[in-house]
């Protein structure tokens, strides 16, 4: 263990929070992880967390990056060091003014990036004093050249590796989780994963052993274990749905989240008079919710059998939970499943497909289905509306599994961890 008297000095980078301002991933499991799990270290003892933001040299857009970090910077109260200063501040100062300039941004942003090839600063802060960290953890986005880290040990989170898995989905590009692992050293850097499911997927895409790997699950924020119902019952009356009457799923047009095949099995178990006044009640993002609602039409189910309702705050969300009469998740593959955790915290069972991380996290709170069958999905739907007595008992199981998980625990084990790689790292700089 590192001597009680010995702060360690970790450099976390927050670009996630810089992101999602930009682009409006405020309410994602990765966002709601970097955010938390900050915030809870910045206030433990025994360490010391400096914000950080790391941008790689071919950063589509430096300038939007460097206004939504100043949001972050100031909604956390810190300074925040960025890894795209230069050295020439005033060339750097003008390519800012020229960038604001209409159809400037085309001709800043390369040269931008050029300059940065050149006058990269590898230890950028304010102070111009070189910080000495001992581990640098990166919650998500690729880690840093090794000569910007210094000697600290490298942590990377790495959450899923849909990307790598199912290539054929995402034909654009070079994806993000491709760039985190191979910025992998495997011989020195270590990798915490949400779930025992991702580590197995990043062992099999690069050659890093088990004990250079270590899992560390996610949580929920606390208000989803009381939930408020005013807002949600505000929402509901003004599409017209009854708490209590419809089935809870969350929509997002990606293949994996399999919303066609829940739309179709739940079309089918509405033919059943029992349940001809469900409702399948969706919740998108503002930008996803045509794309949605005319693949569902598409489908051929009935605008009447589903409501699509665009839901921003968690409060609104958790209330929606605490309402429904169960929660449907069956993604095809999931590196963790926040969802799954929020759903049964507020109170709400769940209908959850049998693959990936999420048999680990709802463990036997779970009615678990084939995410490839329409009747199977159709079958786990009619055991938990059918049944009360079922409803019960996983709601009872549901709250219970999901008090395993929260974020404390989560940033406890994260500092945990941070001892024994900076103790490794002792170790190492021991041998001669």
């Amino acid at each position: 263990m590192v001597p009680d008297k010995i702060k360690l000095t970790v450099a976390f980078d927050v670009r996630r929070l810089a992101d999602s301002v930009r682009y409006g991933w405020h309410n994602m499991g990765i966002t709601r992880y970097t955010k938390s799990l900050y915030n809870l270290l910045a206030c433990a003892g025994g360490v010391n967390v400096g914000p950080v933001i790391y941008a790689d040299t071919d950063e589509p857009s430096l300038f939007s990056l460097d206004i939504a970090a100043n949001q972050v910077q100031h909604a956390l109260g810190r300074e925040i060091p960025l890894a795209w200063q230069k050295r020439n501040v005033f060339t750097f100062q003008a390519l800012k003014v020229l960038s604001h300039i209409r159809r400037g941004r085309s001709i800043a942003n390369p040269l931008a990036r050029k300059l940065g090839q050149f006058t990269y600063e590898p230890i950028p802060f304010p102070s111009r004093i070189r910080m000495q960290w001992d581990i640098y953890h990166s919650p998500v986005n690729a880690l840093p050249p090794l000569e910007w880290t210094g000697n600290a040990a490298r942590v990377l989170t790495v959450h899923d590796c849909l990307h790598l898995k199912f290539p054929e989905l995402f034909p654009w590009g070079t994806p993000p989780i491709r760039k985190a692992l191979d910025s992998v050293d495997v011989d020195r850097d270590y990798i915490i994963c949400d779930s025992d499911c991702t580590r197995r997927d990043v062992m099999s895409f690069i050659p890093i052993a088990e004990e250079r790997t270590h899992i560390i699950p996610l949580a929920v924020d606390a208000l989803f274990t009381n939930p408020r119902g005013e807002l949600a019952h505000q929402l509901l009356q003004s599409v017209g749905v009854a708490p209590g009457k419809y089935v809870l799923a969350l929509a997002q047009p990606e293949p994996r989240k399999n919303i066609l095949r829940l739309a179709k099995a739940f079309h089918r178990i509405r033919t059943n008079p029992a349940f001809s006044d469900y409702v399948l009640l969706l919740v998108a993002s503002g930008s996803h919710l045509n794309t949605i609602s005319g693949e569902l039409q598409a489908s051929g189910l009935p605008k009447s059998s589903f409501e699509i309702v665009v839901v921003i705050d968690d409060e609104t969300l958790s209330g929606l939970y605490g309402c429904a009469a169960l929660f449907a998740y069956v993604s095809s593959y999931e590196g963790f499943g926040i969802p799954v955790l929020e759903a049964m915290s507020a109170g709400c069972p769940v209908v959850v497909s049998n693959t990936s991380s999420l048999p680990e996290v709802a463990a036997d709170a779970g009615q678990y289905v084939d995410p490839t069958s329409v009747e199977e999905i159709a079958a786990g739907l009619t055991r938990v509306l059918g049944n009360e007595s079922v409803r019960e008992s996983m709601i009872a199981r549901g709250k219970k599994r999901a008090k395993v998980f929260s974020w404390e625990k989560t940033a406890a084990m994260t500092l945990d961890f941070y001892e024994q790689v900076f103790e490794s790292l002792l170790t190492c700089n021991k041998r001669p």
